[in-house]
């Protein structure tokens, strides 16, 4: 069994914690983390935020979502923050651009938002290896829309009901260009959510991450329309976004924080294209 206590490797962590991080040994975060320790790697700084429980180490960040069945995603230093310094009532706030999107990290103390921000300074204009990898077909680490360095004119809004999140489509759509996007109401056939001349959109505000059937049903009553666009809040599928890829339906993850960023070579073109011009006597 771990024993983060014990383990020279994370006991400097543990102590400076103060040990009210949550982390416990045994927990399969904690096997997880000694197991994928490199030799001489040790931790810096042990945190737990809702939804996440973070390890930072001189060369990276592990973060392990979930409680039984839980999965990790490994960000390299220096961190790609997408926002970093603002604040809540109960704590402080970072984005952190991932392979699958963005990552909200909120709540945090103090010290844990300082030791962050101060892992993400450097950030280089070169996307790592790791990230290209990660990313697929996409080339570059995929950004966060309306965070520093992100092109566009989005403005992220707080997403909290599946309500939010379609009208920050609508916004996000209207930022790439479609100015005549709205939002469908209830009854649209195939469960188009948004809609514009040259564009439509389907938006899901679920944990889990979106399988291939919501792709392939927007690709299939979509057909005619020459964009189509994907947003949502838990992530995709491998399948999902084999299937986007090869059908080119843009994928786009839409944090709590109404950040969105492209996840595939789709998006990612349409996000960076010139803006269509809007059409003249249509709505």
């Amino acid at each position: 069994m771990s024993n983060l206590r014990s383990d020279p490797r994370t006991s400097d962590a543990v102590r400076g914690s103060g040990w009210t991080s949550g982390w416990t040994s045994g927990s399969p975060q904690a096997e997880q983390l000694l197991s994928r320790l490199g030799a001489g790697e040790r931790v810096e700084l042990l945190f737990v935020t809702p939804g996440y429980q973070g390890a930072l180490t001189a060369r990276r960040l592990l973060l392990w979502r979930g409680i039984f069945r839980v999965r990790c995603t490994e960000l390299r230093r220096p961190l790609p923050l997408s926002g970093s310094g603002s604040r809540s009532a109960f704590g402080e706030i970072l984005v952190l651009d991932a392979p699958e999107g963005a990552m909200e990290l909120k709540l945090l103390t103090r010290r844990v938002a300082s030791a962050l921000a101060a892992a993400g300074r450097s950030v280089a204009a070169t996307p790592t290896a790791h990230h290209a990898a990660a990313a697929g077909r996409v080339s570059g680490t995929p950004r966060a829309e309306g965070s520093p360095g992100a092109a566009g004119s989005y403005h992220p809004r707080v997403i909290r009901t599946w309500q939010d999140a379609e009208l920050a489509a609508v916004d996000h759509m209207r930022g790439l260009g479609f100015a005549d996007a709205r939002v469908t109401g209830a009854g649209a056939d195939g469960g188009i959510d948004v809609f514009a001349r040259d564009a439509v959109a389907q938006v899901k505000h679920h944990s889990q991450p979106i399988g291939v059937g919501p792709v392939r049903e927007l690709r299939g009553v979509a057909d005619a329309h020459q964009h189509l666009l994907f947003y949502a809040s838990g992530g995709y599928t491998a399948a999902a976004r084999q299937f986007a890829d090869e059908r080119k339906v843009a994928l786009y993850s839409l944090a709590e924080s109404g950040h969105v960023t492209p996840l595939n070579e789709t998006a990612t073109r349409l996000s960076a294209r010139s803006a269509p011009a809007p059409a003249s006597g249509w709505t």
